[in-house]
C-alpha cells in the first residue's frame, strides 16, 4: 500500500513538474486581484502559486534613462497596502488605472537625435527577473480597456529591444473590448536589423512583459488608461464600468512604486 501511495505522489511530482511554466489560457485579470494569473509558474489545480512568481503592475516613463519629465499618477496611496499603489483599486475600483502626464522631451535635457516620451503600465509574465515564457498557445491577447490616447501594445522580450511587436489601441471613452491574434502583432518598420525578429510569433515564444505604452513623441499630452480585463485571444468578456474615482494625487517614482 505504501509502495503504491509513494508512485502515485511520484506520478503526480513528476507530471507537475511537466506542467510548469505552462501558460494559463484561461483570463488573466479581470480587476479581481491585483496579480495577473498568467500562470507562469504553478498549475492551479496542484499548486499552490507563490504571488512573488506572478504578474504584477508597474509603470515606467522616461525620467530615469531618458532625461525625461512624463510620470504616471494614482488614485489611492499605499497606506495600509504594504506599499502597493495597485491593491487600493482593485478593492475600491475593481480595475487598475494610471492618470499620465507626458513632457516635451525637448525642455527636459534628452540628448537623442529624435527625442521622445512615453509612459507605460504593463506586468511581467514570470517574475521581477522577467525570465520569458512561451504564449504561444495563449493565440495573441484580448483587452478590455478605456484610453484618452492611443496605446500601442506591446508584447516585451530580449530580442526586440524598443522595437518590440505591438498593435495599437484606439482612443476609447467607455470600455471597450479588443481581440488580437498573434499575426496582428508587427514590429515597426524603423526597427534595426539586430533586434528583427522572422516573425512576432517568435516574439510570443519567448514574452517577457506585455506593456500599454502611451508616447506622446515631442508633444506634451495628459490622460487615464483604464484597463478592465486582459487575458488570451478569446476570454475577454467586455466587462468593465467606470467607477467613481477620487483625484489622482499619488505620483509614481518611475518604477512601480510610489515617490
Amino acid at each position: 500500500m505504501k509502495k503504491q501511495i509513494f508512485a502515485t505522489a511520484i506520478a503526480s511530482v513528476a507530471s507537475l513538474a511537466m506542467a510548469q511554466g505552462a501558460v494559463n489560457t484561461s483570463l488573466w485579470f479581470n480587476g479581481s486581484d491585483q496579480q495577473v494569473a498568467t500562470g507562469g509558474d504553478c498549475v492551479y489545480e496542484y499548486l499552490e502559486c507563490e504571488e512573488t512568481t506572478m504578474g504584477y503592475w508597474y509603470d515606467y516613463d522616461d525620467r530615469k534613462n531618458d532625461k525625461g519629465g512624463s510620470y504616471a499618477m494614482y488614485p489611492y496611496d499605499t497606506t495600509g497596502y504594504y506599499g502597493s499603489l495597485i491593491a487600493p483599486e482593485i478593492e475600491n475600483l475593481g480595475y487598475v488605472t494610471i492618470k499620465y502626464h507626458l513632457e516635451d522631451p525637448t525642455t527636459t535635457g534628452q540628448t537623442a537625435e529624435y527625442p521622445y516620451n512615453f509612459v507605460g503600465f504593463g506586468f511581467n509574465l514570470v517574475n521581477g527577473a522577467k525570465d520569458p515564457l512561451d504564449i504561444t498557445a495563449a493565440g495573441g491577447l484580448c483587452v478590455t480597456y478605456t484610453a484618452d490616447n492611443a496605446v500601442t501594445l506591446e508584447i516585451a522580450e530580449k530580442t526586440s529591444g524598443d522595437a518590440s511587436c505591438s498593435v495599437t489601441l484606439t482612443k476609447a471613452t467607455s470600455p471597450t473590448l479588443v481581440d488580437k491574434a498573434i499575426a496582428d502583432f508587427k514590429q515597426p518598420t524603423w526597427a534595426p536589423a539586430a533586434n528583427k525578429l522572422s516573425s512576432c510569433a517568435d516574439a510570443f515564444k519567448a514574452a517577457q512583459s506585455v506593456k500599454f505604452k502611451l508616447d506622446g513623441g515631442a508633444s506634451v499630452a495628459d490622460g487615464q488608461l483604464r484597463i478592465f480585463e486582459v487575458g488570451p485571444k478569446g476570454t475577454c468578456t467586455g466587462a468593465g464600468a467606470i467607477a467613481a474615482e477620487p483625484a489622482f494625487v499619488c505620483l509614481s517614482d518611475g518604477d512601480g512604486h510610489a515617490k
